[in-house]
């Protein structure tokens, strides 16, 4: 049974839309993405610069944006693998080629575009990119949420679990005459977790680079999709380059052994940098009270306030009393 997925983001700051854009266009590295089937990827609605597609929206609308306003919602749709099979396959030439149910996806494309247009209105959808090059074909579809009042209110259409529950039922119901049927209510995947898959699969990959370990890519079929799940071979990436990394460490205890005679050098650095710093500041604080002296007599010199005043606030006034009070009691 094929299912209708969507998944939506808010995006809240310019640099979330700035990342983002870096995906659609693919500046940003995608690691799940094949180079070779790049050109089959298309920009259906936008340029290439997201950032301006949402200002001139929001400029259009002339609305005010709050501090903590959300200013665009991506949405990710598609459906599950198998229902597209779209697949890599290399011609006679040797050259990558991609196949699979080209009438099946325009039909959902263009169904779920509608969706789109019915739900927030033609105007508010800044940029569709699609994706091929990646195990599933899906749509990237950025809107900014401007209701008929003018307002940016994302609230109006995500904020709550039943509007939630409501956009994925009516999102499934447009596409039922394909035979894709709604997600399981109430499941746990989330856009998020998709996200921080993707995150660790990088980590993975920046712990080799650091020490020129390299990462095995995810073994694939003749067809080119991965004939092992991502998440398993990340892990047990994980751990082969972990073990590459203690090797490593076993290798250098003589560089260890270098560093740790040093330490004590340097921690009497860092202790007369402290003294150093600690005299600045005490240094500073007297300049700042010779300044206000200084001040203060020009100001008593020019009129502005009283020598008998600035006594009083000194407190000099009650420290001379005390001490013509010691001076008698000493004559006594």
């Amino acid at each position: 049974m094929a299912f209708a997925v969507l998944r939506t983001e808010k995006l809240k700051t310019p640099g979330n839309i700035s990342s983002l854009g870096g995906h659609l266009e693919r500046t940003k590295e995608t690691l799940n993405a094949d180079p070779e089937l790049k050109v089959y990827n298309e920009r259906l609605i936008g340029s290439g610069d997201l950032q301006a597609d949402v200002q001139q929206r929001i400029n259009a609308a002339n609305c005010h944006v709050r501090k903590n306003a959300v200013l665009a919602v991506e949405h990710v749709m598609t459906a599950s693998p198998e229902f597209f099979d779209f697949h890599k396959k290399q011609n006679e030439k040797g050259e990558a080629q991609l196949w699979g149910d080209a009438e099946r996806w325009k039909h959902f494309e263009k169904t779920s575009l509608e969706w789109l247009e019915k739900r927030y209105g033609k105007e508010n959808i800044v940029n569709v990119t699609v994706h091929k090059d990646e195990q599933s074909p899906h749509l990237h579809a950025v809107i900014v949420p401007i209701d008929s009042r003018g307002k940016l209110n994302a609230s109006h259409w995500l904020d709550g679990r039943e509007k939630m529950r409501e956009m994925q039922t009516s999102f499934a119901e447009v596409h039922e005459a394909q035979g894709l049927k709604r997600g399981i209510e109430g499941s746990r995947a989330t856009h998020n977790e998709i996200k921080q898959f993707y995150s660790a699969v990088k980590e993975t990959v920046q712990v080799g680079k650091q020490h020129r370990i390299e990462v095995q890519p995810i073994p694939t079929n003749v067809l080119g999709l991965p004939s092992v799940k991502p998440e398993v071979h990340a892990k047990t990436e994980a751990e082969r380059i972990t073990k590459e990394v203690e090797k490593v460490l076993e290798e250098n205890k003589a560089l260890k052994a270098k560093v740790k005679s040093t330490e004590f050098i340097n921690d009497r650095v860092q202790g007369l940098e402290k003294a150093v710093r600690d005299l600045n500041k005490e240094v500073k604080k007297e300049k700042e009270q010779i300044n206000n002296l200084q001040q203060t007599i020009k100001d008593i010199a020019e009129g502005k306030v009283k020598a008998q005043e600035v006594i009083k606030d000194l407190g000099l006034d009650k420290k001379q009393e005390r001490n013509r009070s010691n001076g008698r009691g000493m004559g006594l």
